[in-house]
């Protein structure tokens, strides 16, 4: 029920951004802190609704709130030196064991290299740091064990334990890395990770809790497609982090990760040799430089303290379908992106209301779309006035008898510049009319949704909330936050709600930042693609959100920037396409071809285990003999033998895990891209997750898409990753046994139920067509409005969940205008 101050202060993160890139060359840092529930006078009145106790029992592993000193740590940190360079490798664990024992920690420091080892020791001895050095190869059970063992004899037991380890033996495009590299990456930097944090875990039982810090790399959050398969596996670690924290937070241990920026170190000596990797460093870090080992271990160090004892489960960066019938009102659509998707909206047979506050653009709109035999009308609207907006709706249903879709697309952005030179005036009207307007139309569209049994919102955002573009980026952020506020307060009603962040796009609007030489300079750097979107290439994706094949997706934003297989081949066999299916299993291929081909789809199957290379080749090799070429692969296969806690994943399901969903996906992608080559393009689809150690498996494929699309755009190959929640498929029935299930369906996605296997069909065969022709390197999640639960700020990744039965608010929408503005103001 803090919706709409959720919504004001999630704005607050991107303006740190924002006056972080403005200062930095200052010697200014800008950071945010996020407090969850803590025992103040604020707390009082949310104390008092029904929800409380639900939601401090299953949304917060520690089911309590927090102390206000715990809170002051963490700031206290922030503003401190130890957070100078906010953005393993020896290097930088060595710098942590040092700040360790610099605090009075009693230090076991280790390496597969005993002259290391020894090195090390004799470094940190000479400061009076009480330490012993054991040699310890991670990739060997025997010494992990002896690792452990050594602690205790010599100290009496495990408080705190540092996963620095990391290796990378490849630098270059994810497309040629050797199995054999990808295979070291994997097992060093993730299964390895696992293995020791499964089996301190009882020593730090035996003490009453403890701490664990995984390491991961800012390479995660960058676009940095010559460490794509070591930021891939760095993205595992994230997920190993969520999932650890659930798992042992009742044992009072803490588990987070630290995202340590570009680092001087001996493993980043190689990579900066290169001139690309070399130019992200001095573009994409606002203090220009790389970091020392020392700046990471102030935030370990604090992460690993007292000082951080509310904190867990953490990550700190330090660094189409038809619309027949349907009435659609669009605000702001008389050009550009707005009127593009009344055209698109048009096409589909969808009955369009367009407006704007210049009647003669509304005129000449409506002239534009009735030629094309398009069912409009159009109507004056400033969306700051509340009788225009008002007389909008009346008009929509005086005409066309209700209202089923409406697209919130009217922005304005009066000021291009830096944040800390921004007007007040110019600030007050890009929240105005950016956030505030979006939240009243779509607020009194409602009503008439209801009426209908139903309805879709689309809000339009940008890739600028992503990115370092001020006040106007900031917006745009708020209208994400907004996104999931309004989808849980009206799922009941049947109604979706979602966002489009539209990247740069060749429209009137952007003239005044594209005469800017850094943005422009950026569309360059930034966007795979090298060029700016056309207006129709956001309409694609926006009448898929607000159409039937988007119905299981809600609380979403679709980037727009540059066990289900069936149904997708379904789908794109009824969109005319040649399919090829395949499984391991010949017998369950046999069905699948014979159920399709009473379709009337042209359809062969082929036997395929995806572990195994010569059954990968021959399914290529048959798709061609059959069809002549590959223009697009979906890669579907997937397995989870081991369902419970993290700490109980037998070392072999963890093997199996990692090696279908990620390894071999990565062989199958490289193995299929020169066929699609020869095509001149094409469209590669991976199928992500978000559950549990088979989600941190799956979430690795989210950063591979972003490598392999980095890789391949040149020869004209998307790249997308499709995230289902959980569909009622023969994978889910070992699931649904558990008692957390019932949980999960009633608390943790807001419309109550899994999905359909055909609502994964829609959306896989949109990111494959044409009308996602401009979005690559992007993960769409299908989860009835599963992630509206759960918000990280401007993350593009997906936040890991272990079917934790959280609570849902009952349906509510703020009344008081004046209460949002004011909020907002603040």
């Amino acid at each position: 029920k803090l919706s709409a101050y959720g919504a004001s202060k999630n704005c607050l993160s991107v303006l740190a951004k924002g006056f972080a890139g403005a200062l930095a060359q200052e010697n200014i840092r800008i950071n945010c802190i996020a407090p969850g529930p803590i025992d103040t006078n604020f707390m009082t009145l949310v104390e008092q609704t029904p929800e409380y106790e639900h939601e401090l029992k299953y949304d917060m592993p520690m089911k309590r709130k927090g102390r206000p000193e715990e809170v002051a740590g963490p700031a206290a940190f922030l503003l401190s030196d130890d957070a100078s360079f906010i953005t393993g490798e020896t290097f930088i664990g060595l710098a942590i064991a040092r700040r360790l024992g610099q605090e009075g920690a009693k230090v076991v420091v280790s390496s597969r290299n005993i002259e290391n080892v020894n090195r090390a020791v004799e470094e940190l001895r000479k400061e009076n740091i009480e330490v012993i050095g054991v040699k310890c190869h991670v990739s060997n059970k025997e010494e992990r064990a002896n690792l452990l063992q050594e602690a205790i004899n010599n100290f009496g037991g495990i408080d705190l334990i540092v996963a620095a380890v990391g290796v990378n033996p490849f630098i270059g495009y994810i497309t040629e890395c050797p199995e054999s590299a990808f295979d070291k990456i994997f097992q060093v930097n993730v299964k390895d990770s696992f293995l020791i944090a499964k089996e301190v875990i009882p020593h730090m039982k035996k003490r009453g809790g403890g701490s664990i810090l995984f390491l991961s790399s800012i390479a995660v959050y960058k676009d940095t497609p010559l460490i794509g398969a070591y930021s891939s596996s760095k993205t595992a670690i994230l997920g190993l982090t969520k999932a650890f924290s659930r798992a042992v937070v009742a044992d009072n241990i803490r588990v987070n990760c630290l995202a340590a920026g570009i680092t001087d170190t001996k493993f980043i000596a190689r990579p900066m040799k290169v001139s690309e990797f070399y130019s992200a460093v001095k573009y994409d870090t606002p203090m220009k430089r790389i970091a020392q080992p020392d700046e990471m271990a102030g935030p370990a160090a604090f992460l690993l303290s007292d000082d951080a004892s509310f904190i867990t489960g953490e990550i700190v960066i330090a660094a189409g379908g038809t619309q027949s019938r349907k009435v659609a009102i669009l605000t702001g659509s008389t050009d550009g992106i707005g009127l593009a998707i009344a055209r698109r909206l048009g096409r589909e047979k969808a009955k369009v209301v367009v407006s704007s506050r210049n009647i003669d653009n509304v005129n000449r709109a409506v002239e534009e779309l009735r030629k094309e035999n398009i069912e409009v009308i159009g109507v004056k609207c400033h969306v700051s006035n509340k009788e225009d907006r008002a007389n909008l709706i009346q008009e929509a249903i005086k005409n066309f008898g209700g209202v089923d879709l409406m697209v919130a697309a009217a922005g304005v952005n009066p000021y291009v510049g830096y944040i800390t030179e921004c007007p007040e005036s110019s600030f007050d009207k890009i929240f105005q009319v950016n956030v505030k307007d979006s939240f009243l139309i779509a607020k009194e569209v409602v009503p008439f949704m209801r009426k209908r049994g139903g309805g879709s919102i689309l809000f339009l955002s940008s890739i600028s909330a992503y990115k370092l573009l001020g006040v106007y980026g900031a917006a745009k952020t708020a209208l994400l936050s907004s996104t999931k506020a309004f989808s849980k307060a009206v799922v009941d009603d049947n109604i979706r709600v979602n966002c489009l962040a539209a990247g740069a796009t060749d429209t009137k609007f952007l003239n005044g930042a594209m005469r800017d030489s850094v943005f422009s300079s950026s569309v360059q750097n930034d966007i795979p693609m090298k060029r700016i979107a056309r207006p129709e290439e956001i309409a694609g994706p926006a009448a898929f959100l607000l159409s039937d094949d988007a119905s299981y997706i809600t609380g979403e934003t679709v980037v727009v920037g540059g066990g289900m297989q069936s149904p997708i081949a379904r789908r794109l066999g009824q969109e005319g396409a040649k399919v090829v299916v395949s499984s391991r299993n010949i017998e369950n291929v046999n069905k699948a071809v014979e159920e399709l081909r009473k379709e009337n789809i042209e359809v062969i199957g082929v036997k395929c285990h995806v572990s195994n290379s010569e059954e990968r080749a021959n399914l290529l090799q048959e798709a061609i003999k059959n069809y002549n070429g590959i223009d697009l692969m979906v890669a579907a296969a997937g397995v989870s033998p081991y369902i419970g806690d993290m700490v109980e994943c037998p070392e072999s399901a963890f093997d199996k895990i990692f090696q279908v969903n990620v390894k071999d996906t990565f062989l199958l992608t490289n193995e299929v891209i020169p066929f699609i080559r020869k095509q001149g393009g094409g469209s590669i689809l991976f199928m992500s997750s978000y559950i549990g150690l088979y989600g941190a498996s799956k979430l690795a494929l989210s950063s591979a898409t972003k490598t392999f699309a980095c890789a391949v755009i040149k020869d004209k190959i998307r790249v997308n990753c499709l995230a289902p929640g959980p569909i009622d498929t023969n994978f889910m029935s070992k699931v649904q046994k558990y008692p957390q299930y019932d949980f999960a369906m009633k608390h943790q996605i807001p419309m109550g139920r899994m999905g359909y296997p055909e609502e994964v069909g829609g959306p896989a065969a949109f990111l494959l067509s044409d009308d996602a022709g401009y979005i690559t390197g992007e993960t769409l999640m299908v989860g009835g409005g599963m992630q509206a639960l759960f918000w990280s700020g401007c993350s593009l990744y997906p936040t890991i969940v272990l079917f934790l039965p959280l609570a849902r608010t009952s349906s509510y929408l703020p009344t008081a205008d004046s209460e949002f503005f004011r909020l907002c103001s603040l």
